[in-house]
């Protein structure tokens, strides 16, 4: 807390404070905030006590949904890829072992010459 406070005035990013006690009360909140006087500073505070709203957890419960879906997205393409560079491996194996027998068999017919 105390190298944000000497640290804030010379940074331009935003900070997130949470203070839970201190920010209840709004003697105190004043007296933190005095800390971030300018015009560079946009002073926000939002107190949230109690349960959430039905949209609220509606629009939550979305997101992690479509996160979920993302996921499971990217790991069904990381399966494919690795399923199609297994299959290619597959098959240069299976070429090179086709390659080496003809020329060991082509070895041998000379040896037979």
């Amino acid at each position: 807390k105390k190298l944000l406070l000497h640290i804030a005035p010379t940074v331009r990013k935003s900070f997130v404070v949470p203070e839970l006690k201190a920010n209840l009360t709004a003697d105190e909140r004043k007296a933190f905030l005095k800390n971030f006087a300018g015009p560079s500073f946009k002073k926000v505070a939002k107190v949230v006590v109690g349960e959430p709203t039905a949209d609220y957890k509606a629009k939550v419960q979305q997101l992690m949904i479509e996160e979920k879906k993302e996921k499971t997205l990217a790991e069904r393409k990381k399966k494919a890829a690795e399923a199609v560079r297994a299959r290619l491996l597959e098959e240069r194996k299976k070429k090179v072992a086709s390659m080496k027998q003809k020329k060991e068999g082509e070895e041998e017919e000379a040896k037979e010459e």
